[in-house]
């Protein structure tokens, strides 16, 4: 069955990016640059899908809207909008099944989209084609009348179901919602009783994910349902939907209080893929209809189109996430990296410029940079290799994160270099937290490798310092500890006053890019 779909964009680029893909499938393609151009398209063919921009060279968005629907009332509409434009977009919906997606279209996105519109279609002509077959002079008015309120009845149910889409619901909200609304279609709603399942690829089990009003003996016996067990198991299996009016052999689950009932346990598929399945309980002895079946399959169809659309989101925040990780953090020991420094060192830079100025406050008192090197660690890799090295430097990452405070910042700079900003803290207490890291390094069994010690060089950030100007003085302070045995702590201004070290000064002119 041919599908016709116009694309309606001003931009021929993207229409020349979009359409040679639709061109080679099962579908009938129109394209116009302007909403007079499309209006005359639409009164000349049978179009069945619209993929539009929301504002048109010619017309405003409401307005080409609605004279579309006015043009042909059955539309599946896809709307290509940027995110200024969600209001009316949102409006749009208001008045018609509208599907929305984000400007610039991803081509995976608007093919999940278009698949679905078309088995919605597909399943309108199917019905339709039935429906012609009946004669009118066997139908009442009052059959009619039935009819014409079903088909409503389904056309806002599933307007409603898309809508949601739009939503950023938690996955708990957004199948509450969803079963609330088919739950509301009056053939659907006489027990107002089911459940969403989801299928957990990794378990190969169904996992109810939300219920509405299910006794609560098959809250726990339906919480995870294994593919081919009970009814919901086996719609799975088969891809089938499955309809009892009674509580029937193949009904493994149960418990011995439970009412008569009958199902409609529908699989949610989407391209030989289970996602997951929707079952519906019905009141015992309820009889079965034809256009129940073609609701339901619509309804399926939706609900797909919705859980790709959340798998899609899902994937791409966490890619985002992965991204925004890999970009802060070493690989190797998850610790920040040099590139996340240069934030935390502004925020400790800003406390400490506001110090004084807030009386209700209680004091700040003040913050350190300590450099933290391993000892020998090139020893390390020549006798161990570098696998034995970077075990090594994770096992030391791991005793920084026990060691520090949440409110500390932990970095690896490279090789064997680490750094520590300690936040809000003592000279006295910095250097005693200091040592206590020294000694927990000192008394870990590293494996294979045996015993390992750190030294460290510590400096307190001042107010106005650059952090460049701060690496160096914590440097020095390093250096020294190397120089003098190892395995120790100093701290720059104590070395000064002793005279160990001189000061490092560097005037306002001079600015050090680490």
């Amino acid at each position: 069955m041919s599908i016709s779909v116009l694309f309606l964009e001003d931009d021929q680029d993207i229409l020349d990016l979009l359409l040679p893909e639709y061109r080679s499938l099962d579908y009938t393609v129109y394209q116009a640059l302007s909403g007079h151009e499309a209006l005359a398209i639409l009164q000349a063919h049978p179009i069945d899908i619209l993929v539009t921009v929301l504002h048109t060279p010619d017309m405003d968005g409401l307005t080409w809207i609605q004279q579309a629907i006015d043009q042909k009332n059955d539309l599946q509409i896809i709307l290509m909008c940027t995110l200024e434009d969600r209001l009316l977009a949102v409006q749009a919906m208001a008045h018609h099944a509208v599907i929305a997606v984000q400007k610039p279209v991803h081509r995976d996105e608007l093919r999940i989209h278009m698949e679905r519109c078309r088995e919605i279609k597909k399943t309108q002509k199917t019905l339709r084609q039935k429906e012609a077959l009946l004669t009118i002079e066997a139908m009442d008015l009052k059959q009619a009348e039935k009819i014409a309120e079903r088909a409503l009845t389904i056309r806002i149910a599933i307007s409603a179901l898309l809508e949601t889409s739009l939503e950023p619901l938690s996955l708990e909200k957004h199948v509450a919602v969803i079963l609330e609304i088919i739950l509301a279609v009056p053939w659907l709603s006489g027990l107002r009783m089911g459940a969403l399942f989801l299928m957990d690829e990794i378990t190969g089990t169904l996992q109810m994910v939300g219920q509405k009003n299910l006794p609560e003996p098959l809250l726990t016996l339906c919480a995870e349902v294994p593919l081919g067990k009970c009814l919901c198991g086996q719609a799975g299996q088969s891809h089938e939907l499955i309809f009892t009016d009674q509580v029937d052999a193949r009904h493994e689950i149960g418990f011995a209080a439970m009412t008569p009932h009958g199902h409609y346990c529908v699989p949610i598929v989407n391209k030989e893929r289970l996602l997951g399945v929707l079952c519906l309980h019905m009141p015992a002895g309820h009889q079965h209809k034809q256009d129940e079946d073609a609701l339901l399959s619509t309804i399926s169809n939706t609900l797909a189109l919705i859980l790709e659309h959340r798998r899609t989101e899902s994937d791409l925040r966490k890619a985002e996430e992965r991204l925004r990780f890999m970009a802060y953090h070493d690989p190797l020991t998850g610790l920040r990296n040099r590139q996340f420094f240069d934030t935390a060192f502004g925020k400790i830079f800003t406390i400490l410029q506001n110090v004084g100025r807030r009386q209700h406050e209680r004091p700040f008192q003040g913050a350190f940079l300590a450099m933290l090197d391993i000892d020998h660690f090139k020893k390390v890799n020549d006798t161990y290799g570098h696998l034995m090295g970077d075990e090594v430097l994770v096992l030391f990452a791991r005793i920084m994160t026990e060691c520090f405070r949440d409110k500390d910042a932990t970095f690896r700079f490279g090789g064997e270099e680490f750094v520590v900003l300690l936040n809000d803290i003592s000279p006295e207490t910095a250097e005693v937290v200091l040592n206590r890291f020294r000694k927990a390094v000192e008394s870990y069994a590293f494996p294979q490798v045996g015993r390992v010690t750190v030294s460290i060089g510590a400096v307190q950030i001042e107010a106005g310092e650059l952090a460049g100007t701060l690496i160096e003085k914590a440097d020095l302070a390093l250096y020294h500890s190397k120089s003098n045995g190892r395995n120790q702590v100093n701290l720059y201004h104590m070395l000064v006053a002793a005279g160990h070290l001189e000061a490092v000064s560097h005037g306002t002119e001079e600015i050090d890019l680490w």
